[in-house]
């Protein structure tokens, strides 16, 4: 609903019950991105750096927002395995410094002196990337409605 395409991408295929749209690109770029090792390690080592970031952006989101509602006092109920308020927030909080200091490497070159082919373009491209997802979320994302749940299905 909030990228382009979306409703191709997410139509489950009647005879398989599965989103064949959204399975067959996802494995021709997975192709794609592992071919990149053999025209340039320096494009290769800066998708892998991307990737890094991207999923510690998340984790760092997802952590983020936690220790805001353990602060603020409307923290989700834990479930059956939980280490109690102050040493689950203690942990939380030494994950973000850990988080944040990761993130910042994660974006370094990976050799000195640092020459075009040994800087680490990953900036470049989580900047791109993040930039596109706020430029998508302006103008197809802020829009979105979630769907309702009817005894037929969903429904938009």
């Amino acid at each position: 609903m909030g990228l382009p395409l979306s409703t191709y991408i997410g139509h489950l295929d009647e005879r398989t019950n599965l989103p064949l749209w959204a399975i067959g690109p996802s494995v021709i770029i997975s192709m794609l991105l592992g071919l990149i090792n053999i025209g340039s390690s320096t494009a290769f080592n800066a998708v892998v750096s991307l990737v890094i970031a991207a999923y510690y952006t998340s984790y760092f989101n997802a952590i983020g927002l936690l220790v805001v509602r353990k602060l603020a006092g409307t923290a989700p109920k834990p479930g059956p395995w939980h280490m109690g308020k102050a040493v689950g927030l203690i942990v939380n909080i030494c994950a973000l410094i850990y988080i944040a200091v990761v993130f910042i490497f994660s974006f370094f070159p990976i050799a000195v002196p640092v020459t075009l082919t040994s800087m680490n373009w990953s900036v470049v491209l989580y900047i791109g990337v993040t930039l596109l997802g706020a430029v998508l979320y302006l103008f197809r994302g802020r829009h979105f409605r979630e769907p309702k749940l009817t005894s037929a299905g969903y429904t938009a």
